[in-house]
This record gives C-alpha cells, structure tokens and sequence, in this order.
C-alpha cells in the first residue's frame, strides 16, 4: 500500500500581488457618460456647475470612464461639493462657536453638518475612484511619475547612489 500523500507547502501570496496576476480588465457596458447634457439643478448652481466641468474637463480623454448609469452619482458629489462650501462659508459667518441658552458658548449645529456631508463627499469620490482610495479599490492605482518619484527618493534617500 502507498504512503498517504502529504500535500506540499503553500506559501501565501499576497493579496495585492495575487489579484494583480488575476487581474482580468472589466468589461463594463453602457454607453459612456455625456457630460454635455448638463442637468437643470446642476447648471443653476454656480458651484456644482464648475464642479461638473472640472470633472468633465479632467476627463475628456476617458471617453468611457464614468458610464450613464454613473450620472446619479456623479450630480450627487458635485451637489455635495457645493453644500460642503456654503457650509463652510456660513462657518466663516458665523464662526465655530455660537450664543447657546444663558449666553453661553456652544459649538455651531453647522459643523456636525460639515462633517457629515464631509464624509458624504468622501464616499462618494471613493465610489467615483476620484480619491487614491477609490482609484486603488477600482484598479486604477496611480503611477508614480518621476517627479513624484525624485520627491519620494529625496525624502527616503533612495535613488542612485
């Protein structure tokens, strides 16, 4: 009769590495977003409005990065950028801390919504893959260009030797 077999050693992979081999590119459907066709509520607020313009220009050469079926998302972080910025101008206004009962100091109501809709904002671009966190979880990490690369090598002291 045959030894029993002992299976062999697998060393773990790292996640990273593993998916990146695995890595197959999505194909995903729908037509690409038209940034031309500007929603009502969107182009009557001067803040969204540029918002949307600053993501359209970013991306004019993407034809097909952000699909029709991301254009809910899309009207939602440029309305949220807008809210974020009237917030906090009214901040300014008002200041951090406000007359409460007894005439005395309390923190502004407004900061708990500026942190809420700061949140709000920062999921929504992590959704999109506009912050570095969104793009990484979509695949689409940045590349590091060579000045990124001279200002990492001049911090840590890496580079030629």
């Amino acid at each position: 009769m045959a030894a029993p077999r002992t299976p062999a050693l697998k060393l773990a992979e790292p996640r990273r590495a593993r998916q990146a081999r695995e890595h197959v590119e999505p194909a995903i459907a729908g037509k690409g977003l038209d940034f031309g066709t500007i929603p009502e509520f969107i182009a009557i607020d001067p803040v969204a409005l540029a918002t949307w313009q600053h993501v359209a220009s970013t991306f004019a050469g993407m034809p097909t990065r952000f699909r029709e079926s991301d254009r809910t998302l899309l009207i939602e972080f440029c309305q949220t950028v807008s809210l974020v910025r009237r917030v906090r101008a009214q901040l300014d206004v008002e200041g951090l801390m406000v007359p409460g009962r007894m005439d005395t100091a309390v923190k502004n109501p407004l900061t708990s919504v500026l942190n809420a809709q700061l949140g709000h904002l920062h999921r929504l671009a992590r959704e999109l893959g506009l912050s570095p966190a969104g793009r990484n979880m979509l695949g689409l990490a940045d590349k590091p260009d060579v000045e990124d690369r001279a200002a990492l090598d001049a911090l840590f002291g890496g580079g030629e030797q």
